[in-house]
């Protein structure tokens, strides 16, 4: 974290000869993701991805045209990571091609398509290179065309990919001839939203948050529960996800709960984790993430 906090000593400097439209400075969190990404550059643990079968007839052409328009629209999808002096900066492209990939899946298995979407999905992406965002569009398959989006988590979280696919279809109607798409204005540009983020931690208040976190976490030991394998000696991103689903009486009970003790219901089950992961390890010093929004 203080390699991240103290990678921009050196400022971001337009690139000469290149069509650059914006060369600018990436925020925090971009600057963590380029970092992580850049540990692990053939791991795809960064990639967001979403596939859904298409199940009216489709236009590719238009399709292509669509995700061009959302492109256009939105500078995120036009950026790029390149290195100066070992640190990473945020290129904006004032124009950038965007090519939909057809792939021709008549006569595949059902796993077959399957193997082929987890393929394209967690293909690493180059942050330097780009483009960061992906679609293909796999037809003539079993039950039909199935489209599939992939983007980089640098340039894009859950909120921001709900937005691409709403605006999605609104584009695809326009670029079949059925009139002009309602849409709103994209909003803030994120080179504001880094001048803010800098501001907020300018005059020492970075490094004061930073300290403070470092002095937090020292010391904190690794989780040991009892597992019927031991650790990869090089930690991989393969994991799986457990769900589990409260029954509704419960759920309102722990809300109430959570609400009495002046807490979210998201403290009140990461507390009960916690409970869960001591009483298996034995530990009681121990911590746990959690994905944030924001």
């Amino acid at each position: 974290m203080n390699t991240l906090l103290t990678m921009n000593a050196a400022p971001c400097q337009e690139l000469v000869g290149e069509p650059v439209s914006t060369m600018g400075t990436p925020s925090y969190g971009q600057r963590s993701l380029w970092f992580l990404q850049h540990l692990a550059p053939q791991g795809g643990a960064y990639n967001i991805a979403a596939a859904a079968r298409v199940r009216t007839p489709i236009d590719a052409g238009a399709l292509e045209r669509a995700f061009q328009a959302l492109v256009d629209r939105h500078a995120a999808l036009r950026t790029t990571f390149p290195a100066i002096d070992g640190a990473p900066c945020r290129r904006v492209a004032g124009r950038q091609s965007f090519s939909l990939v057809c792939v021709d899946a008549g006569g595949w298995s059902e796993q077959a398509l399957r193997a082929r979407l987890a393929e394209e999905a967690w293909r690493p992406f180059d942050l330097e290179r780009g483009p960061l965002l992906r679609a293909t569009l796999l037809m003539g398959g079993p039950g039909g065309p199935v489209l599939l989006l992939a983007v980089h988590h640098i340039v894009a979280d859950f909120w921001s990919l709900a937005i691409l696919v709403r605006e999605l279809p609104l584009l695809y109607r326009e670029a079949t001839g059925a009139g002009p798409a309602q849409l709103s204005s994209p909003g803030m540009d994120y080179g504001e939203h880094v001048r803010m983020e800098r501001e907020a931690l300018a005059d020492g208040r970075g490094e004061a948050l930073l300290a403070y976190w470092r002095e937090t976490l020292a010391g904190l030991p690794t989780l040991e529960l009892p597992l019927d394998r031991p650790r990869p000696a090089v930690q991989t991103d393969r994991g799986d996800c457990c769900r589990l689903r409260l029954p509704d009486e419960l759920a309102a009970a722990l809300r109430a709960g959570s609400r009495k003790q002046h807490a979210t219901l998201f403290m009140t089950l990461a507390a009960a984790f916690q409970v869960l992961l001591c009483r298996h390890s034995g530990q009681e010093d121990l911590a746990i993430g959690a994905p944030r929004a924001g």
